[in-house]
């Protein structure tokens, strides 16, 4: 068996706990740690044993009793037919069993009455009275608490800005990439660059969700499917099947939406005088492009005159385009 003094002491498991982490352990916790350690070093294991082995007798009697309580009826019955001991299916006879009983219970009460005496010895110990006083102060507790509690929020938000910084550079080699793929009309680089976008932001999404503590809801679907069906916890994990790939596909649609939108794609060329579809720089007044052929123009239903695809008013008549001919 090992002894305590093999294992490595509380003190210093906190102390390399520190070590390559944010922040640092209380000085009320290295403090616990200390006269935790002085309580394992005095080894107090002879009057441990002695508390465990006295206990284990009384749970071994107890378990006795309740077994001869349960046999009785049956041992009364035997009594009653006047079967031998030998041929008898209890341990103890009816006419023993109160006997064994008064015993047992008297054995249990000796044990405990010495477990007492143990526990008021072992608590009396300098390093267990200073251990206990130290316990006993529980306004520093709470403040230790209370800082646990403040910090539980706000290292997430640590958490979530040391990963925009990592990444921030990432997402903008890939957003150039992206950009200049649309310029050129790279159709394979910007498809690549856009997953790389997105792969890139799905660790900010969720630190963020952490942040926001969007787990309370997985958390409580969990209580849900274990509430309806039991243990079936493997629902659990087809519902983040379910729901990662759903997070996913709902990325890119809003991204479809906002980013990638051709009416807004759309709004931004017209005002640098780029194609609408390539991107590419027009000279003034061009109908076609000359690098990919996109016709600019349609016309006006309302005043016949051309203006720009995609954006929502007429150049020439302010006509909102999405109405309704008339």
């Amino acid at each position: 068996m090992e002894t305590p003094s093999s294992f490595l002491s509380l003190t210093s498991q906190y102390q390399q706990s520190q070590r390559d982490r944010l922040g640092s352990a209380s000085p009320l916790c290295l403090q616990y740690a200390e006269r935790y350690d002085q309580i394992t070093k005095a080894n107090y294991s002879n009057i441990l044993v002695s508390i465990n082995q006295k206990q284990a007798t009384i749970n071994q009697l107890e378990a006795e009793n309740q077994k001869i309580r349960e046999q009785y009826d049956s041992s009364l019955l035997e009594q009653i037919a006047g079967q031998s001991r030998d041929q008898a299916i209890t341990d103890v006879g009816a006419d023993q069993a109160r006997q064994k009983l008064e015993a047992n219970q008297a054995t249990i009460q000796t044990n405990r009455q010495a477990i007492a005496g143990l526990e008021q010895t072992l608590i009396t110990q300098p390093a267990s009275r200073s251990f206990l006083a130290l316990l006993a102060d529980r306004s520093q507790f709470e403040q230790v608490a209370q800082g646990y509690q403040r910090s539980l929020f706000w290292y997430p938000a640590l958490q979530l800005l040391l990963q925009i910084i990592f990444l921030a550079p990432l997402l903008a080699i890939a957003t150039v990439i992206h950009r200049y793929a649309e310029r050129r009309d790279y159709g394979l680089l910007a498809l690549l660059s856009w997953h790389l976008l997105v792969i890139f932001s799905l660790p900010l999404l969720f630190k963020a969700f952490e942040l926001l503590r969007i787990n309370i809801i997985f958390n409580a679907l969990s209580q849900l499917v274990q509430a309806l069906f039991g243990q079936l916890l493997f629902l659990v994990s087809y519902l983040y099947i379910f729901l990662i790939p759903a997070l996913g596909f709902g990325i890119i649609k809003l991204a479809q939406a906002w980013i990638f939108n051709p009416r807004i794609q759309a709004a931004n060329r017209v005002q640098k005088s780029r194609c609408i579809k390539c991107a590419k720089r027009l000279p003034a007044q061009e109908a076609h492009c000359p690098h990919c052929g996109h016709y600019q123009y349609i016309e006006c239903h309302h005043c016949h005159h051309l203006t720009y695809q995609y954006l929502p008013y007429c150049r020439a008549c302010g006509e909102n385009l999405r109405s309704p001919q008339s």
